[in-house]
């Protein structure tokens, strides 16, 4: 009877020790903001309007609960994505870059007019990051500069020039940035 619950004992701790580490083991700390980054900009992500405000609020919050390092490691992915995107931009022919730009200005129209508000952004007056002072400024500037290449850079500053010049051949303003 002893042996019986010798084994009983031995087995409840077992359970309990696995249970503890299932409950304590690191989980992936970008899951839920890899999670609302698709439903906000995959293709299939079609949030309705009346939820993105509060999915972007939610993004917001998941991404303040990040380590200065994690953050840094997601804007790292970002402008992984990004170089891409402006790379496979710059080897397109002339007739899909503009197919590739009218989809770009027709998800943003398309964003602006779900927008509450009718434009960018969701926040009021006090909204966002404090003004930042001409050093910060220049601090981001710099940051920028030392974490892109001047090819990326060029392929960028194509994009917007010929993103201006196909909102402007259909006849809206300039777009932002």
């Amino acid at each position: 009877m002893s042996e019986k619950k010798t084994k009983r004992r031995i087995a409840t701790i077992i359970a309990i020790l696995l249970l503890l580490l299932w409950w304590w083991w690191p989980t992936d700390p970008f899951a839920k903001v890899h999670e609302l980054q698709a439903e906000l900009f995959g293709n299939d992500g079609a949030v309705a309007p009346e939820q993105r405000q509060a999915k972007f609020a939610e993004l917001r919050s998941e991404i303040s609960k990040l380590t200065p390092e994690q953050r840094a490691h997601l804007a790292s992915e970002r402008q992984k994505r990004m170089r891409d995107r402006m790379s496979h931009y710059s080897e397109m022919t002339a007739e899909q870059k503009k197919a590739f730009l009218d989809q770009q200005i027709d998800q943003s129209l398309q964003s602006q007019q779900q927008s509450p508000r009718g434009g960018w952004g969701g926040g009021g007056a006090g909204s966002g990051p404090p003004a930042a002072t001409p050093d910060d400024k220049e601090k981001r500037r710099q940051e920028r500069l030392d974490s892109t290449t001047p090819e990326f850079r060029a392929q960028m500053d194509q994009f917007r020039h010929d993103m201006a010049q196909r909102r402007q051949e259909r006849g809206l303003p300039p777009g932002r940035g």
